[in-house]
C-alpha cells in the first residue's frame, strides 16, 4: 500500500529489479489478484490490519493460495493487546490455515467502489444492485452473485 511505513520495503524491492505497483488501499483485493493466475500480480507484500489479514487468509485458503503473514506493532498498546491474544507467538509467521482453522468458512466481498467486482450501481428501474464475490473454503469454489436491493 501506497503508506510511509512501506518505504523501506519499496526501496529494497526496487533495488533487486522488480517492479512495484503501489495501492491506496484495498489489500484484501489486491491479495486475491495476487492469487488469480490470470492477473499481473505477482506478490502483494505490505503492513496491514490484523482483521484483513485473517480475512484475506480465508479467501487463500478458499482459492488455495498462499498467505504468510506476522504480527507488526507500531505502538506500545497494540504490542500488549498482541501479548494478549497470541502469547509467546507474537514473532511467529502465521500461514492462512493457521488464521482460517476451519474448512467451514466462507469469504464473502461486495464491491462498493467499481474494482475487483463492479460497485453498487442502479438497474432500469431504481433499483441498488449490489455484486459480490463469494469463495467457498470447503469446496475452493468462487462465484459472482448479484442482489437487487
Amino acid at each position: 500500500m501506497d503508506r510511509p511505513r512501506h518505504t523501506d520495503l519499496i526501496s529494497r524491492i526496487e533495488r533487486i529489479g522488480a517492479n512495484v505497483r503501489l495501492i491506496g488501499d484495498g489489500d484484501i483485493a489486491a491479495a486475491l489478484d495476487a492469487a488469480d493466475p490470470d492477473s499481473n500480480t505477482d506478490l502483494l507484500m505490505g503492513i496491514g490490519a490484523a482483521p484483513e489479514g485473517v480475512i484475506t487468509a480465508t479467501a487463500l485458503r478458499g482459492l488455495d493460495a498462499p498467505f504468510e503473514g506476522r504480527i507488526v506493532t507500531t505502538t506500545e498498546d497494540h504490542q500488549e493487546r498482541a501479548l494478549k491474544m497470541v502469547g509467546d507467538r507474537i514473532d511467529d509467521i502465521w500461514d492462512r490455515d493457521e488464521l482460517c482453522a476451519s474448512s467451514d468458512a466462507v469469504y464473502i466481498g461486495s464491491g462498493v467502489c467499481a474494482g475487483r467486482v463492479p460497485g453498487v450501481r442502479k438497474d432500469q428501474e431504481g433499483n441498488m444492485v449490489v455484486t459480490s464475490e463469494i469463495i467457498d473454503v470447503k469446496s475452493s469454489t468462487r462465484s459472482i452473485v448479484e442482489s437487487t436491493l
